[in-house]
C-alpha cells in the first residue's frame, strides 16, 4: 500500500468576488493527492423564495477524477518553483476571483503557498496553476448553471443575462 495515496499534494480554493447572484457558484476547492486523484467541490449562492420566504439551498457538486502521469508531473514541477509571487506586483480589484493555494509535502507540511486570500492577477506561476486545474475539470460556468437550473433550484428570471 501507497503511505502517499491519501496525503494531499494542492489545495486550491477559488472564491467569487465578482457580481453573481442565485445560482452562481460561490466558491470552488481542488484537492489533489499524491496518488494522482482528485476531487472538486463547488458550492452555489442560494436562492430565495419570495412566495414561501424561505432560503433554498443549492446542493453541492463534488466531482472526482485521476490526473494522467504527465499532467501531474507538469503540476509537481510548478508547485516546486520557489517563488511563487512577483515582489513587483501589486493587485488592486474590487471584484474577479481570489485564490488560496497551498503546496504540501508528502508528510503534510505546507511548502509553498500564494499567501493569504486573494488575487493572483498578473502573477505568472500562480497563473498557470490556475490554468492546470481549470484544464482538469470545469465544474462551475454554464454547466454548474445548466445543473441547477434542472434540479429547480432557479428560473429563467433567475438568470444573470437576464439582469
Amino acid at each position: 500500500m501507497n503511505l502517499l495515496s491519501n496525503n494531499i499534494i494542492l489545495n486550491a480554493v477559488e472564491h467569487n468576488w465578482g457580481r453573481h447572484g442565485p445560482g452562481d457558484w460561490d466558491t470552488v476547492e481542488w484537492v489533489i493527492y499524491y496518488n494522482h486523484t482528485y476531487e472538486t467541490k463547488v458550492d452555489f449562492v442560494a436562492k430565495y423564495d419570495w412566495k414561501t420566504n424561505k432560503t433554498i439551498n443549492v446542493p453541492q457538486i463534488i466531482n472526482t477524477g485521476k490526473i494522467d502521469d504527465k499532467t501531474f508531473s507538469d503540476l509537481e514541477a510548478l508547485l516546486k518553483t520557489k517563488a511563487w509571487r512577483d515582489p513587483n506586483i501589486d493587485i488592486q480589484a474590487s471584484d474577479g476571483v481570489a485564490w488560496k493555494i497551498d503546496y504540501y509535502s508528502s508528510e503534510g507540511k505546507i511548502i509553498n503557498s500564494s499567501g493569504k486570500l486573494g488575487y493572483i492577477y498578473g502573477e505568472k506561476l500562480l497563473g498557470d496553476i490556475v490554468k492546470m486545474l481549470a484544464e482538469l475539470q470545469k465544474p462551475y460556468g454554464a454547466p454548474a448553471y445548466v445543473y441547477v437550473k434542472q434540479k429547480g433550484y432557479i428560473s429563467n428570471s433567475d438568470n444573470p443575462e437576464n439582469r
